[in-house]
């Protein structure tokens, strides 16, 4: 969250008050340039270097809060906002000093422990990250403004995915619940409270939260659908199983994962002949099974799809038989056999309708 899962949070911002890194380096290379080839070479050098360093659009960010700061040493706001400028930059060392210097000037200031958390997280020294962002929580503890709710959410949440990484997991669901408390239509939370449960093995509670957390993003996340294969499979249920991978995959065509979960259960043509063999033995719900997982492997398969239709035929499901008929209708406008089931089907539906 193998999970297909990106567990991180937002980039921590970090820097430094002073002369920042890319100066020292482009210091130490003037120096050089002096001695070996001269000043005018040297100079050039460090011109050139420091042109690249201000190309790049978080460096501009850094050097005009840097220009703020000067103005205003003493505001520990912006000391806050020059850490996350730095640390976006991928300074992490200073942002420790600006975010240090903001709590020199203000010692409750959330911003300042919130850089300060992640700064840890990224750098995965979970016991300070969760000393800072406990921090954050006792701090928010009673107030309720908008801002300093967005901010405890974001500690709550943070929390859960260091316990998750520890193996910690009862604390990890208490951090994400309280998370939701705060905001209730997240999907990374109900993503991150699934891997929770998952660790506590509690595989249907898990199933529960990826629901809800597919349910706000419109079934669009692949990696809580790739999370729903991986908990069936473990269930052993590999018809809703491969569905799930299936959908992972479309969803997200260039992820490895989903794909390699999908090479497990064979090929379609071998799980079409599983399925004509089932039902040539008399075992129905088999060859259904079969076949849906035929389906989830090929879903555009006519041949597959037909046999699927005729099974949900024999085993009276007409409704269902109807709808895969017409999905290969879609495929082969033409196919004359295909377009005698459906009148079929639909004429024995109608009259099923009237006898109600």
């Amino acid at each position: 969250m193998t999970e297909a899962v990106t567990d991180s949070v937002p980039s921590a911002r970090v820097g430094r008050d002073r002369i920042d890194t890319i100066l020292n380096a482009t210091i130490a290379i003037l120096l050089v340039g002096l001695l070996a080839f001269g000043s005018y070479f040297a100079l050039n050098v460090w011109t050139t270097r420091r042109a690249e360093y201000l190309a790049r659009p978080t460096a501009r960010a850094v050097e005009n809060v840097k220009a703020k700061v000067r103005a205003n040493p003493n505001d520990p706001n912006l000391r806050v906002s020059l850490g996350m400028a730095l640390g976006a930059d991928g300074q992490f060392s200073a942002a420790v000093e600006q975010f240090n210097n903001a709590l020199t000037l203000n010692e409750e200031l959330v911003g300042a422990y919130r850089g300060l958390g992640l700064v840890a997280y990224l750098q995965k020294d979970y016991d300070a990250a969760t000393n800072y962002l406990l921090k954050i929580v006792e701090l928010t503890e009673s107030s309720e403004y908008q801002d300093v709710n967005n901010s405890r959410e974001e500690a709550l949440f943070t929390l859960g995915i260091i316990a998750i990484e520890q193996k910690n997991y009862e604390d990890a669901v208490g951090y994400l619940k309280g998370a939701l408390r705060i905001r209730r239509a997240d999907s990374d939370t109900y993503y991150q409270l699934a891997r929770a449960y998952r660790g506590l093995g509690e595989v249907d509670a898990a199933l529960e939260q990826l629901d809800n957390a597919l349910a706000f993003l419109n079934g669009n996340f692949p990696e809580a659908l790739f999370l729903v294969g991986e908990l069936y499979m473990e269930k052993g249920d590999e018809v809703n199983a491969s569905a799930a991978y299936a959908q992972a995959a479309r969803l997200a065509p260039d992820a490895d994962p989903p794909q390699e979960r999908l090479a497990q259960f064979g090929t379609a043509a071998e799980r079409l002949q599983r399925s004509r063999d089932a039902l040539d033995n008399g075992d129905i719900e088999m060859a259904l099974n079969e076949a849906i997982i035929a389906d989830n492997l090929e879903p555009e398969n006519a041949e597959i799809l037909k046999h699927y239709a005729s099974v949900l035929v024999v085993r009276k499901n007409d409704k269902a038989a109807l709808a895969i008929y017409k999905r290969v209708l879609v495929l082969t406008p033409d196919d004359t056999e295909v377009q005698d089931a459906i009148k079929s089907l639909e004429d024995k539906l109608k009259k099923a309708k009237k006898k109600q």
